[in-house]
């Protein structure tokens, strides 16, 4: 029977944790415990203890005492693997839904990335809007400066046309400064106006 245990023990192949856990349940025998020397003979430890008739009477006494040993070392061992089951399920669940999470995290920043990208892509051309109505503002701000100087060198020429016609030469002089200053101001665009 002690041959039959040993070899089931020996096909059996227990995960590390499993394997610290059973040692940190049961420890490993002491050097001292004759059970667990290494040169352990069993007919030796038998005749040692039951080398009498009077030592076998108890002998049913003490198979019962071990085989309820064995059988509440049994159902500890059970527990333990069935715990271990548990925790590597609750484990895998725990990893699914971690998984799960984080590729519903990956989903949510390429969603965030790309309103992202939206938003700098509208921008931008809000910002290239600004720039064309600053241009358009610039370019319509200039051209009501020409034309209000325009309109005062019109004004200036009628204006010194009359001074001429009534005899003012000495308002006309006046006159003919400020034209004159005005007509620099469009010098520029003699070349360019048909």
């Amino acid at each position: 029977m002690a041959d039959d245990i040993q070899q089931k023990l020996a096909k059996l192949q227990l995960t590390p944790e499993l394997e610290y856990a059973l040692q940190k349940e049961f420890p490993p025998l002491n050097e001292e415990d004759e059970l667990g020397a290494a040169n352990f003979n069993v007919v030796d430890y038998l005749n040692a203890h039951y080398g009498t008739e009077e030592d076998l009477q108890d002998l049913p006494a003490k198979i019962q005492h071990l085989d309820q040993q064995v059988e509440k070392y049994d159902t500890e061992i059970k527990d333990c693997v069935r715990s271990q089951a548990y925790a590597s399920e609750r484990a895998r669940d725990a990893l699914r839904q971690v998984n799960e999470e984080a590729a519903r995290l990956v989903e949510r920043i390429a969603s965030v990335k790309q309103k992202a990208e939206q938003s700098e892509n509208m921008v931008k051309d809000v910002c290239s809007e600004i720039r064309q109505l600053d241009y358009a503002k610039k370019n319509i701000t200039f051209m009501m400066i020409s034309l209000k100087r325009l309109i005062m060198l019109i004004t200036g020429i009628e204006q010194l046309r009359e001074f001429c016609i009534e005899k003012r030469y000495k308002d006309a002089a006046n006159l003919i400064e400020a034209t004159a200053e005005l007509t620099s101001y469009f010098a520029d665009y003699k070349d360019t106006v048909p």
